[in-house]
């Protein structure tokens, strides 16, 4: 299954379970961080993300991201999700199942 297919399945599994779905390519979200800077609507951007049960960000890494970009990215993304990925990247599968 391509991968874009693996985040359909995930998204409208989320979606049936009634949690509100976002879904952003990362230079997209990018811009419209820029954009909302300039005109005055990046406070409401960041709200609406806030409340976002799932947050689907793909196409890492297609981009440079300069100093604004990686603090806004920063933003978006939360602490205790990071924290959850590198616990779950350091324990080995083993350790998973157990």
């Amino acid at each position: 299954m391509a991968l874009s297919a693996n985040i359909d399945v995930v998204r409208l599994a989320a979606c049936r379970q009634g949690l509100k779905t976002k879904y952003y390519r990362v230079n997209r979200l990018l811009t419209d961080l820029a954009i909302g800077r300039g005109d005055g609507s990046y406070n409401k951007i960041m709200r609406d993300l806030k409340k976002t049960d799932l947050l689907i960000l793909d196409d890492w890494g297609m981009t440079v991201l300069d100093p604004a970009s990686g603090r806004d990215l920063l933003e978006v993304v939360e602490v205790p999700v990071w924290l959850l990925l590198n616990h779950h990247l350091r324990t080995t599968p083993r350790q998973r199942l157990a």
